[in-house]
């Protein structure tokens, strides 16, 4: 057995997606994300929970449909 970090992981994606070709923007990242639609009730309020924390913090929140 392999074992690999996150960080070795997110490194060899970038490298892979260079070597394809693949320049992905922020805002073409966000066309991407799932908008919600079929999402159950316990991920919406787990998305507004974070949302909330974000703002607490006084980070920016997470871009997610919820």
């Amino acid at each position: 057995m392999k074992t690999l970090t996150l960080h070795d992981l997110i490194a060899r994606t970038e490298a892979r997606k260079a070597a394809l070709g693949i320049v992905q923007t922020p805002a073409e990242a966000g066309a991407l994300r799932n908008k919600g639609a079929t999402r159950l009730p316990q991920k919406r309020e787990l998305l507004r929970r974070l949302a909330d924390r974000a703002q607490d913090a006084g980070l920016p929140p997470v871009t997610a449909y919820w």
